[in-house]
């Protein structure tokens, strides 16, 4: 069966190039509905609630339905734009009508799958089959909306995230709670909504677009069973909403950094699992669980990422399970928020190795898990280190997961702006180590001072605020960064650290403040 669709896929684009050379759509106004250029979707139906029917009051999917009951929705069918510019096509397409304040109609094409499928039943094969289906089509189309059931829509979104490499045109998931031929549903504005997005927006990624707002697509969770609402983005804002006008967020937008060809990764690891901590839980079921051939673990903990400190026959056995190679990465059961390691109850983890998992999803961690486990021409160290990364949007990175990362830059900078001689670079690196120095001083960073210590960068160029490291580790941290420098160093007001801390002392004194130190420290 998948090979007849994957023929019915080569003959649908066979006709699709047919159909791009015999439209003419040259623009000439905006005012001219059919003058509109056109910006072309291809829509993978997978099932799902949004082209159920109902047969004695019980919705079940349908083969055939959908496709045709979208041709009588004049807001999902512009039939008179078919029929003029479409009649000779071996597959009709879909047109929306224009939109206002859009500069392209869309016309897109539905690929309805054999069978449909609850996405309760959808599998890492079913996400290999739509990653695969989008790459033999990319070059074809401007944009993919994918229909999906609700239930696993977020699995679904992680996964094609991770699986799709450099991609560079938006792929936007959505589905319905209501049937699209229901006279009161969401899925003709779910449908309509991606389609717009798909087609008139530069949003290179995976996103799930649900009830006029469009999120990330491994930031997204579903929330609600029965609200129209029912998907929500609770670590991160929407990179779209859609008002009276469409509100994009162009600055949340994650684009990829290289000009590398989209590529599908579809080597998915299936020895991955979600361990969620409980009170009391047995550590026969730990154990049970950890056993090969187990490879990645997405362990669901306590508020900000804590475990019971007590449990040190469960904290023995995840360290067992990562002395062999298992990889465990530390997520919330809390829906918004972030991993912690300050806490001695999360400290306690990450002192054995396990990965934290910053604000990522449990389906994001999951998604990514896989992906990363997958990639077998990475060492496992390099695993590890990707876990930690920010691949596809998936996590805020913490200045202390970025690290002495930051340095990286320079080589970077240097390549974009076509820097060739070691004086220009020289000169990038004074410019900007001091600051990043500056930085590290005022949060306490000492192995980043060291670091930049080494590259042979003049500290006296520019400061930040006038102020060079040595007075920004005594002014926010006290002396214990002071083996870092030479206390020689003067800032622009011609102050050493030592001098700079004397006045804070006597502004502090000035406003009442007193220090607690005996004889011992003071001297």
């Amino acid at each position: 069966m998948y090979c007849e669709i994957n023929r019915y896929i080569d003959f649908f684009l066979q006709n699709l190039v047919h159909d791009l050379h015999e439209t003419k759509t040259a623009p000439t106004s905006i005012d001219a509905p059919s003058a509109l250029p056109e910006a072309r979707v291809l829509c993978l139906y997978t099932g799902g609630t949004i082209g159920m029917r109902s047969h004695d009051g019980v919705y079940s999917p349908q083969a055939g339905y959908l496709p045709a009951v979208l041709r009588t929705i004049p807001p999902l069918n512009d039939t008179a734009f078919i029929e003029k510019n479409f009649s000779s096509s071996p597959v009709k397409p879909y047109s929306l009508p224009p939109v206002r304040l859009m500069k392209k109609r869309v016309v897109y094409w539905i690929v309805e799958y054999e069978p449909l499928l609850d996405s309760c039943d959808m599998t890492f094969d079913d996400w290999i089959r739509v990653a695969t289906d989008i790459r033999k089509a990319y070059h074809n189309y401007d944009g993919f909306v994918v229909l999906h059931g609700t239930d696993t829509l977020a699995y679904t979104a992680s996964a094609l995230s991770f699986m799709m490499e450099n991609l560079g045109k938006p792929v936007i998931i959505t589905g319905s709670q209501i049937p699209v031929a229901e006279v009161r549903s969401d899925g003709m504005e779910n449908l309509i909504g991606a389609l717009i997005i798909a087609g008139n927006f530069d949003i290179p990624e995976v996103c799930v677009y649900f009830n006029n707002k469009l999120m990330r697509g491994n930031r997204t969770i579903k929330l609600d069973n029965s609200a129209l609402e029912a998907f929500d983005s609770p670590n991160m804002q929407p990179l779209a909403r859609m008002a009276i006008k469409i509100q994009v967020n162009y600055d949340s937008i994650f684009r990829s950094t290289n000009i590398n060809p989209f590529t599908v990764h579809d080597n998915l690891c299936r020895d991955v699992g979600l361990l969620r901590i409980f009170p009391s839980m047995s550590i026969e079921s730990v154990r049970a669980f950890l056993q090969p051939p187990t490879k990645g673990v997405i362990l669901q903990t306590f508020g900000a990422g804590n475990m019971p400190t007590k449990r040190k026959d469960i904290i023995d056995a995840l360290k067992e399970a990562i002395a062999r190679g298992c990889l465990v990465v530390n997520c919330s059961q809390c829906l918004k928020g972030q991993v912690d390691v300050n806490y001695a109850t999360g400290k306690i983890l990450y002192d054995i190795g396990v990965i934290p998992g910053s604000d990522m999803t449990s389906e994001a961690a999951m998604a990514k898990m896989c992906y990363v486990l997958g990639k077998d021409e990475w060492d496992h160290e390099t695993k590890r280190m990707m876990l930690q990364t920010n691949l596809r949007g998936e996590m805020t990175v913490t200045n202390e997961a970025i690290g002495t990362r930051e340095l990286d830059i320079i080589p970077h900078i240097a390549k974009c702006l076509r820097l060739s001689s070691g004086n220009e670079v020289q000169l990038i690196r004074d410019t900007i180590l001091p600051p990043l120095f500056c930085n590290a001083a005022k949060t306490n960073k000492p192995e980043i001072l060291k670091k930049i210590k080494g590259l042979d960068v003049s500290l006296r160029l520019p400061k930040v605020n006038l102020l060079t490291a040595v007075s920004m580790m005594v002014s926010f941290n006290g002396v214990d960064l002071s083996a870092a420098l030479k206390s020689t160093q003067r800032d622009r007001f011609a102050h050493n650290g030592i001098v700079t801390a004397a006045a804070n002392i006597d502004f502090l004194n000035s406003c009442s403040s007193h220090l607690m130190l005996n004889n011992k420290k003071i001297n």
